[in-house]
């Protein structure tokens, strides 16, 4: 289930073929994140700025989350490694902007099981990117998210684990290209690749290029940096199920 751009929504089933969802009531310019249950049920989902229920109602502390609808990936949902009614939405501000990278609590047992937000909008690091990702840490239980320092070439990675968000110091990872310069060059993605040993950035604007890497799931560590372009643009990345490929 995904909800995204202008009150659009898809649906995917066993058929393969995605059906339309019309009952979504978020509206985002780039980025948002949706939570369902293992069977694909709809918990809740958020542009980072507001979260929704499954009633399609913001919640009632979920209405001044610090991330932007104008953000790339403006919010991130991460399950609590530890309970199946905690999750954490990360947001990042647009364009290297004050807000920063912060994280807000849902509690699935409040407001009788729609959720709630207990703690919101927790500050990480300021300033970052527009650049936010997860994967699964190497022992199978815990996450990684990964973000990307602004005026720097710095990724940062925080883990996620049942006594909660590693708010301390995180993992450092002074590789590749600065991300620096006009706020417009703090836009474009990142992901990791589906076995977790990959993960790209696109950087946009004036760079306009890809750039790969190497991740460590055991250390959270980025290396060995390698670099595609300059293209007419550099904004989306995705890889092939199978980690092989990597899209631009």
């Amino acid at each position: 289930m995904w909800y995204f751009g202008q009150q659009a929504g898809l649906r995917f089933d066993s058929t393969g073929t995605p059906r339309p969802l019309n009952d979504g009531k978020m509206t985002t310019y780039e980025g948002s994140a949706v939570a369902t249950t293992r069977r694909g049920e709809l918990l809740f989902y958020t542009n980072g700025e507001t979260v929704w229920n499954r009633a399609h109602r913001p919640m009632p502390n979920g209405t001044k989350l610090m991330g932007a609808g104008s953000s790339t990936q403006s919010a991130l949902i991460v399950p609590d490694p530890g309970s199946g009614n905690i999750f954490y939405i990360f947001t990042v501000a647009p364009q290297g902007t004050g807000n920063g990278l912060r994280y807000s609590t849902v509690d699935m047992t409040r407001q009788d099981g729609l959720g709630d937000l207990p703690r919101v909008n927790a500050l990480l690091m300021t300033p970052v990117a527009e650049k936010l990702a997860a994967v699964r840490h190497a022992n199978g239980r815990d996450v990684w998210v990964l973000a990307h320092r602004w005026n720097s070439n710095a990724f940062v990675a925080y883990l996620v684990t049942a006594e909660g968000v590693s708010s301390g110091k995180p993992v450092t990872s002074n590789v590749g290209s600065m991300n620096a310069g006009p706020g417009r060059n703090a836009i474009g993605a990142l992901k990791f690749s589906p076995d977790g040993k990959k993960v790209a950035a696109a950087l946009w604007k004036e760079t306009n290029k890809f750039e790969v890497y190497d991740f460590d799931r055991a250390t959270g560590k980025v290396s060995n940096p390698r670099g595609f372009g300059p293209y007419p643009e550099a904004y989306g990345v995705e890889f092939s199920p199978d980690s092989r490929l990597l899209y631009g």
